[in-house]
């Protein structure tokens, strides 16, 4: 079968949604994600994000964090050579979204001692499966 729109597009600023509390400390940078479900009804959606570092939280437009995994990016290779700018790392993160909507994701990328513990890549790995 036909498969199902991915993420609609990504913003990139330093400021969180409104209403949303800020967790950003001088040693990390911060993005949103949007993900838009075109389906009549809610699902959850792996989502890989390439980054450049091995740590990274991800917050709902609530504040709530999200699980998340940081793993290893797979080489990149074209029909003739070996891409040397491909990002180190994925992010990994199960995005609910509800149907018909779009939902907002901020993911704060560590490139220190991540604040509060936060750093799910020094967690236990986690395996996700996509249904």
């Amino acid at each position: 079968g036909a498969s199902a729109p991915g993420p609609a597009g990504v913003k990139t600023g330093t400021q969180p949604p409104e209403g949303m509390p800020s967790h950003a400390s001088s040693s990390s940078s911060m993005f949103r994600i949007s993900a838009w479900n075109a389906l009549g009804q809610a699902r959850t959606e792996l989502l890989l994000i390439p980054i450049a570092t091995q740590g990274a939280t991800v917050r709902d437009a609530t504040g709530k964090a999200l699980e998340a995994q940081v793993h290893p990016a797979g080489e990149t290779v074209t029909s003739y050579a070996r891409d040397t700018n491909e990002t180190p790392n994925i992010l990994a993160f199960r995005a609910p979204l509800p149907p018909v909507c779009a939902s907002l994701f901020t993911v704060e990328l560590h490139t220190a001692s991540p604040p509060d513990g936060d750093n799910e890549a020094a967690q236990p790995a986690r395996v996700f499966l996509s249904r």
